[in-house]
């Protein structure tokens, strides 16, 4: 039987190689991003020091603010809306009933395609000219809603957020994992 002392060593040394992965490809980036914080940047070099004048800039510039709400929007939007929907999810999809392998391929297919198709598809989904939302607006007779769905400041950010919701299967993959433990 081992001792303590062996146990401590095999745990040191067999932590060693993911503490110094992690801290070369994670904590060290994030040290050399937060330095260049405080340097004048143009596209093309580093300039001098300039201490905390870009975060006076940053809080002086409505864009921050602007990005700042999206991010708080977005994350209520993951708190309030995602993670329940997931949840109800992850228990329709934990019954047997008939249909259910169908139902599970089809909600977890999001996950399965690449980032850039199923960018694509929802592209081809909210496109003004022959998108799926406008032809079918079309075809129930209100053209007049029509619209340019991502370039319009009123739907842009809700037709993200669309987008996001039908991407919530990997939350519900984690929940169903645990449920069905």
């Amino acid at each position: 039987m081992k001792t303590n002392q062996e146990q401590r060593r095999f745990i040191v040394l067999a932590l060693i190689p993911a503490v110094v992965l992690f801290g070369t490809f994670y904590i060290l980036p994030m040290l050399g991003l937060i330095a260049t914080t405080f340097f004048e940047w143009n596209t093309i070099k580093m300039g001098g020091f300039i201490g905390f004048d870009n975060y006076l800039k940053m809080f002086q510039d409505n864009v921050f603010y602007i990005a700042l709400q999206n991010n708080l929007s977005w994350s209520l939007v993951a708190m309030f809306i995602h993670i329940p929907l997931a949840l109800m999810v992850a228990l329709l999809l934990s019954k047997k009933f008939r249909g259910w392998k169908v139902l599970r391929t089809i909600y977890f297919l999001p996950h399965v395609i690449s980032v850039t198709a199923f960018a694509v598809i929802w592209m081809n989904v909210f496109n003004p000219s022959f998108g799926l939302i406008n032809s079918v607006l079309k075809m129930i007779g209100l053209g007049a809603m029509c619209r340019n769905w991502l370039y319009d400041q009123a739907t842009a950010w809700p037709a993200i957020l669309l987008t996001w919701v039908f991407h919530v299967g990997l939350y519900a993959v984690i929940i169903l994992g645990e449920i069905l433990s």
